[in-house]
């Protein structure tokens, strides 16, 4: 290892931004300040500027579904984040948001993605764990909410939450509760369903879905979006109710169902490996 060198190992992180550049400082504190052989330094980009480090664990921050990623598409910047490392670069941010800016970055990641060297945070369990802990931490964990955020960018299913539930999650007290909830949704996201019925609710079909957690229970089905010029199947969570308006709520759905076509509901209950394109 680099110890038996007898050399100090440099990492440096690097952010286009320097709020987040003054977060990060913030987290990490003065806990790797006297570790033997082992530097660790925080800037930005423009920082960074004609200095190397042997790692750099460069953030691109963006998260979203258009494909903006703000300073980024600046070449010029880019190519000064790109090109600090002297042995280990490693990329955290959102593959698809990067992919979709139309910049040089989508070469990056189809490159990236060809030589297998792309790392999914959603299928890595402590990665996982890892952001629903400082999102909780932050008492940010509706942030996550998004179906472009980090716990769900990448799950099998893309899940789309709605307003009611929206707006049942963040009337939650418990932040471990919040917690608990997320990690089921991005379960349910991956492709994870109960054996167990764990509510019987009379004259409900196979498409309206509902999993206890604790006291409370998410009500969720399987639905069809359109993307490009094919559609594809999507987990939309409908609400998180107590037992008392579960009923009502699936009656509501039922209704719904109820004006699809035949051939859309067999879509939405067929059984896809990976969410793929149907027709």
């Amino acid at each position: 290892g680099w110890k038996s060198t007898g050399k100090v190992l440099s990492v440096g992180v690097v952010s286009p931004y320097s709020s987040q550049v003054d977060a990060i400082k913030g987290r990490l504190g003065k806990q790797y300040d006297t570790c033997d052989g082992f530097h660790v330094r925080v800037k930005s980009i423009d920082g960074f500027q004609g200095e190397e480090d042997d790692i750099i664990i460069l953030s691109t921050v963006r998260s979203n579904g258009r494909g903006v990623v703000g300073f980024l598409a600046d070449n010029q910047r880019t190519n000064v984040a790109l090109t600090r490392a002297k042995h280990c670069l490693w990329i955290v941010g959102n593959a698809r948001t990067l992919y979709k800016s139309g910049t040089v970055w989508t070469d990056l990641v189809s490159d990236a993605q060809r030589r297998k060297c792309v790392f999914n945070a959603t299928n890595d369990t402590a990665l996982c764990k890892l952001v629903l802990q400082v999102k909780q931490d932050l008492d940010e964990l509706e942030d996550l909410l998004n179906a472009e955020s980090a716990v769900f960018s990448n799950t099998r299913w893309k899940v789309i939450v709605s307003d009611e539930f929206r707006k049942s999650f963040t009337k939650l007290k418990s932040s471990q509760l919040r917690r608990e909830i997320l990690q089921k949704l991005v379960k349910v996201g991956g492709g994870w369903r109960t054996p167990v019925r764990n509510l019987d609710v009379p004259g409900v079909s196979n498409l309206a879905k509902v999993y206890k957690i604790r006291d409370l229970y998410l009500i969720w089905s399987t639905d069809l979006e359109k993307s490009e010029e094919r559609y594809i199947q999507i987990i939309r969570i409908w609400d998180l109710l107590s037992q008392q308006h579960v009923a009502r709520t699936v009656q509501r759905l039922e209704n719904l169902f109820s004006m699809y076509t035949d051939d859309y509901l067999d879509h939405c209950r067929g059984v896809q490996t990976l969410g793929y394109a149907l027709f």
